[in-house]
């Protein structure tokens, strides 16, 4: 018997479809789908299952237990398949955030601001930014444009400048 499983030897077919099984648990199960048969019943609300686990899993819809959630919206369920159902439903057919750029669109928050980042890249230090304005203000450190005309100290911007140039006003008083 044991030999059997490792050999993959199908000697338990079925009487009505001829379909073939290398065990009779599995011949006995499938019998089931030409029976119609569920053994298996919910005490609670008396609905019928051809699988112990399959009722098992009914139970989570009585008990109020939420086994499954989304990673997108962290929504829960008694089911997988309800989940299955919400991502298909929700999250997959519908990307719900859009970069107003380049209209890609995306299913998380999360990713689109990922995604911003490449819009907004300094040519000098590859830094990346999510605003045009926050780009602009740190392009500034690189070519540092305000020259301080008493000791030649280079700012990026024009407001570094000015208070650098208290330090030179308070060294004449």
């Amino acid at each position: 018997m044991h030999e059997q499983l490792h050999t993959k030897e199908k000697r338990f077919v079925c009487s009505i479809c001829d379909k073939a099984f290398a065990q009779i648990s599995t011949l006995k199960f499938h019998l089931q789908t030409h029976t119609k048969e569920k053994p298996y019943v919910c005490d609670i609300c008396n609905k019928e299952f051809s699988r112990k686990y399959t009722l098992t899993r009914h139970y989570d819809t009585h008990s109020g237990i939420r086994r499954y959630s989304c990673d997108i919206c962290m929504k829960t369920f008694t089911q997988k398949e309800s989940l299955d159902r919400h991502m298909k439903s929700l999250h997959i057919l519908k990307k719900t955030y859009t970069c107003r750029l380049c209209s890609k669109s995306f299913i998380k928050q999360s990713l689109l601001q990922t995604h911003r980042l490449e819009h907004f890249a300094c040519e000098e230090c590859d830094k990346k930014f999510t605003k045009a304005s926050d780009l602009k203000s740190h392009c500034l450190t690189h070519s540092r444009p305000y020259v301080c005309d008493v000791c030649n100290k280079t700012f990026p911007r024009d407001c570094d400048l000015k208070r650098h140039s208290q330090v030179h006003n308070k060294k004449k008083l």
